[in-house]
């Protein structure tokens, strides 16, 4: 009787450590996010390239980054993703890029590096940016590059922009959890504070 007893003492621990892995499956799902960018200049139009986090992606290059084909031929600019670190022996251009759901981003941050290359200078330039997976996960997503600074994203969102150069660099910065929002100034300026 005794031994019942103190084992009837054991029971919600024991019930709350059978609970725990799908708590923490729970959690790690609702961090996947899934979002898709395409670019159109003087009517033509770029392939959806698409970025996000995912439970099942490996720091660096693995089965959910895709390598960004080479262009049709006239076609008139190039876009892709430019990783940080690339892999050694493929050119770095990317139509899809992924992160895992844990390890570097556990500040709440991460930040995808866009490249949109044209020959237009002064042509309009139309960024269209989507989620494909909406989660009940907050998040916010911000674009970041040329003279306006950083502007938050309400999906689905349209942006427009002249070419500026040859080659421009644009940021989406994705937060989530409870980050404190990016503080307005030129991109270069652009600091992310977390709470602490």
């Amino acid at each position: 009787m005794n031994a019942l007893r103190r084992l009837s003492g054991f029971m919600p621990l024991l019930a709350l450590m059978c609970l725990l892995p799908l708590v923490v499956t729970a959690t790690a799902r609702a961090q996947e996010f899934t979002f898709a960018y395409r670019v159109t200049i003087n009517g033509s139009v770029s392939d959806w390239h698409t970025f996000g986090l995912r439970a099942g992606a490996l720091p660096g290059v693995d089965a959910f980054d895709l390598p960004e084909p080479p262009p049709p031929p006239g076609f008139p600019f190039q876009t892709c993703f430019v990783m940080s670190e690339p892999p050694v022996g493929l050119p770095n251009r990317w139509l899809s890029e992924f992160r895992p759901t844990t390890g570097d981003n556990a500040g709440g941050v991460e930040l995808w590096h866009v490249l949109i290359a044209s020959p237009d200078g002064g042509a309009n330039c139309r960024l269209e940016v989507r989620d494909l997976a909406p989660v009940s996960t907050s998040f916010d997503l911000y674009l970041i590059g040329g003279t306006g600074g950083s502007e938050a994203l309400a999906l689905p969102a349209v942006l427009d922009f002249p070419v500026d150069g040859a080659a421009m660099t644009r940021f989406l910065e994705l937060h989530f959890g409870n980050p404190i929002p990016v503080e307005p100034g030129s991109w270069g300026n652009v600091k992310a504070l977390f709470r602490r």
